[in-house]
């Protein structure tokens, strides 16, 4: 069996087009006379114009008539321009019948040009009006869904590093045990070295990095006490407590903290999301210019704690703190100097571990749960 596409002979047709500018595309190659193909284009312009589509009449001429009959009746096209009139012959028909049918399927293909016209102006002003509003809906609710995925993600490796510092060994991370007190004393007091003791076991000694009791003394407080040898040892210094209570070394914060600084002031809300996991004490100094009276101020309060969040939650550095200094306020900041000069900070806010860790400046609460669970 053999399939076969060409068409065994021409079928001929009828054809009315409305281009894109409007032009008439005729075609009448079926009841037409003439057989002919015209394009028609109705007047453009500021002036006055006219144009129709109509029938016409005309004598039978006898040597016209062929084996198609006769054809005196006419479709013209009439445009009128300036008042000048014109009349294009565009077919002829030999009934009327075929004429008539032909100026109704010019009508019928202007008509639709008229309506796919309005119908493209309709969707453009719904897309305008309706469509792009939505489209900009759609690119803020992705953006939106961005950010609380983003939010989410922050949130799982909050939790990932809680876990990881609760059980290091889930995760592959190798169990750190605290470092004996005693052998860094030791270090500090041998023989050959001078007095101070280096800036490496400064930042590797508890006792030493918080203020405590001397090297010596510190060397007869097993591993196991080093938390309650720290609280012992810090009481000269100015602290202000939040988070959880009577917590290890390694679950044990100490921040140094200004409150004129505008980091300090940011890293308040770290504060606020370690507090859930760790024992955090606030030590205030005055590393910027005429942060001394404030500090002073907030250690002599009443609530301390709430008076630090007041302070810190200044709308600006520039505007007063109320409340009195005192001596007391005054000694407990000079204390907190001294250490903060010791361990050779020049930045603020810092953070040092009641395990003798210093964390980077610039660490926030993630960076340091991460760290503080490696250990």
């Amino acid at each position: 069996m053999r399939l076969k596409f060409e068409r065994s002979e021409n079928r001929t047709r009828d054809t009315v087009l409305i281009e894109a500018d409007g032009t008439v595309y005729t075609s009448f190659a079926k009841s037409g006379y003439l057989r002919a193909a015209t394009r028609t284009r109705f007047a453009r312009g500021t002036t006055a114009a006219t144009g129709a589509f109509s029938i016409s009449r005309g004598q039978t001429q006898a040597l016209e008539a062929g084996a198609q009959g006769q054809a005196n009746h006419g479709l013209v096209f009439i445009s009128e321009v300036d008042g000048e009139e014109k009349i294009a012959l565009i077919e002829r028909f030999a009934s009327e019948a075929d004429a008539q049918r032909a100026l109704g399927t010019i009508e019928t293909a202007l008509r639709r040009a008229a309506l796919g016209q309005r119908g493209l102006q309709l969707w453009r002003t719904l897309l305008c009006w309706v469509g792009a509003p939505f489209l900009l809906f759609l690119v803020s609710m992705s953006g939106v869904q961005f950010l609380n995925s983003h939010n989410a993600a922050l949130d799982d490796l909050n939790k990932l590093a809680h876990l990881a510092q609760q059980d290091p060994s889930a995760f592959g991370l190798p169990a750190v045990s605290l470092p004996s007190v005693a052998g860094a004393a030791g270090t500090a007091s041998r023989p050959g070295q001078s007095g101070a003791a280096p800036a490496s076991a400064a930042q590797t000694s508890p006792a030493l990095l918080l203020g405590g009791a001397s090297a010596a003394a510190a060397a007869d407080v097993p591993a196991s006490s080093v938390p309650s040898a720290i609280a012992a040892g810090t009481s000269g210094m100015a602290q202000i407590h939040f988070g959880l209570d009577r917590q290890p070394g390694n679950k044990t914060l100490y921040v140094y903290s200004d409150p004129n600084c505008p980091a300090c002031r940011r890293f308040e809300a770290h504060i606020n999301d370690l507090s859930r996991d760790f024992s955090i004490y606030v030590i205030p100094v005055a590393y910027q210019h005429g942060s001394a009276t404030i500090a002073s101020q907030v250690l002599c309060a009443a609530d301390d704690k709430q008076k630090w969040i007041e302070t810190m939650n200044r709308a600006s550095t520039a505007d007063p703190v109320s409340g009195e200094d005192c001596e007391r306020g005054y000694a407990g900041l000079k204390a907190n100097m001294a250490m903060f000069n010791s361990l050779g900070f020049d930045s603020t806010p810092r953070v040092v571990g009641g395990d003798g860790t210093v964390f980077p400046a610039g660490a926030t609460a993630s960076a340091i749960r991460i760290r503080a669970a490696a250990r």
